[in-house]
């Protein structure tokens, strides 16, 4: 038996809440409750039909459902009914004391009904929340029949629905949806280890390493055509950015080559109107992420553990290291005043600021960190062994797992409401890419049965991505 108190009303913390049918009138101990009077009270799964009386104390009594009333006694033509809360000494634990407004079988007061918010497809959960006419209420949660979801006020078929395309709201911009997937736009083939991703709107930017060892693009994403060598004979690139504060004010690429046989390692930098040159030199292989923002680019060095700043606009500026001696740094990502990145080794995610300075640990003890990347004031990191993606605020604090379940997340995105991320899979056919809220709930596969994929670009209308075993770079409505 549940006991409805004052405090089960939102917004109200009063004790000794009264509750008017048609009106609010006064409470226990209030001038209304003049010995005698009654008013009439909710029966175990009926309306309102027992009668509660006016005590000498001034508070009114428990509610006798064996006199069924009509509004009570008096003259007053408003029934009301008095609800107290057990820190008040007249409603305590069970209903035992007077004022107690119960329901019977678990069942919730919702407009004068005793409901079963479980069930009742007018109060799911709660009272007043109304299922779509095709649903039903189950659990406490509105169900609509095999394969449909609740988008808005309608079940909609998620399987083909192209405007709410596998869960509510995935668009698949003019494109049938079928079996809950929008179709695919394969943009390229045969391409080697891409480990690299980036978009403007100009173009698409890729690195081919393994026996390539070239950066590619398109630069018409309506209508991609074959790609084009940007650069070639690099030293097995990596991760790519795109800035736009060199000199000339022009497209600038920067990538990282990872070296090869302890050398060549470099952060090469290109523009429209120039062939690629060293933006700075390695000491050791390892080269590895990259991000720009402003007029700063960061890099990562893995096999050195080392996080480097340099500044595009003044590319003879000597580089900044802002952090060393880290285990095994993976990726990163910064916003207007720091830099963040995951240490898969070390198992957290740190920051510093641009300038440098202390390194500040804003999440720990995580099962091999991978990608990441951070919007609004808060981070959003994948773990690969315990196949996670999740959130931590900005500045550090309780991390949230917004998805879970995942078999070796790898690339994170923030856009628009959602994160987006790789979910690398185990075999040839199981990999996926998804999105889900950036404050949890239901997760979207966007692309299914896909081999290996591994890197992420957004924008503002596709998901570009890159398959390892596949060897292909494509898109798909977001």
């Amino acid at each position: 038996m549940r006991i409805i108190f004052g405090s089960d009303f939102i917004g109200l913390g009063f004790v000794g809440l009264t509750l008017a049918f048609g009106a609010f009138a006064g409470g226990c101990n209030s001038s209304d409750c003049t010995e005698g009077r009654q008013i009439s009270c909710a029966c175990p799964g009926a309306k309102i039909t027992g009668v509660q009386v006016c005590q000498a104390d001034g508070s009114y009594g428990v509610c006798d459902c064996s006199a069924p009333g009509e509004g009570g006694a008096t003259s007053s033509t408003t029934s009301t009914t008095t609800m107290t809360s057990a820190a008040g000494g007249d409603g305590g634990a069970g209903g035992s004391g007077a004022g107690g407004q119960m329901c019977a079988g678990g069942a919730e007061l919702c407009g004068g009904d005793c409901v079963d918010t479980m069930t009742d497809a007018q109060n799911c959960g709660q009272c007043n929340v109304v299922c779509p006419k095709a649903a039903k209420c189950s659990k406490g949660a509105c169900a609509c029949p095999t394969n449909q979801a609740v988008c808005g006020d309608k079940c909609v078929a998620v399987l083909t629905d192209a405007k709410n395309c596998g869960g509510c709201g995935h668009d698949c911009l003019g494109a049938a949806c079928a079996s809950g997937l929008c179709p695919l736009g394969v943009i390229a083939t045969a391409q080697e280890e891409v480990y690299g991703l980036a978009v403007d709107a100009t173009g698409l930017y890729w690195t081919s390493a393994g026996a390539t060892n070239k950066v590619m693009r398109v630069s018409d994403l309506a209508t991609p055509g074959t790609p084009e060598v940007v650069a070639s004979n690099q030293y097995a690139p990596r991760e790519i950015a795109i800035s736009y504060a060199n000199p000339n004010n022009m497209t600038a690429l920067l990538w990282a080559n990872y070296g090869v046989a302890d050398a060549n390692a470099a952060l090469k930098l290109m523009t429209t109107t120039n062939m690629p040159s060293d933006f700075a030199v390695a000491l050791k292989v390892g080269l590895w992420a990259v991000a720009t923002e402003g007029d700063y680019v960061f890099w990562l060095n893995r096999d050195a553990g080392e996080l480097w700043r340099g500044s595009v606009k003044e590319p003879a500026t000597m580089p900044l290291k802002l952090a060393s001696s880290l285990a095994a740094p993976w990726d990163l990502a910064t916003d207007g005043a720091y830099v963040y990145w995951t240490d898969y080794n070390g198992g957290d995610v740190r920051r510093v600021l641009h300038g440098g300075g202390m390194q500040q640990i804003i999440a720990k003890d995580l099962s091999a960190p991978t990608g990441i990347a951070v919007s609004d004031n808060f981070v959003y990191f994948a773990s690969d062994t315990n196949g996670e993606v999740s959130r931590v605020p900005a500045a550090g604090g309780k991390v949230e797992s917004l998805v879970m379940g995942l078999s070796h997340p790898t690339a994170v995105a923030v856009d628009g409401g959602h994160v987006y991320f790789t979910n690398y899979g185990v075999n040839d056919t199981d990999g996926t890419v998804m999105k889900a809220p950036v404050a949890g709930g239901k997760a979207i596969v966007l692309a299914a049965a896909q081999n290996k994929p591994l890197q992420l670009a957004l924008d503002t209308t596709h998901v570009f991505f890159s398959t390892f075993g596949g060897k292909t770079v494509a898109r798909v409505a977001k």
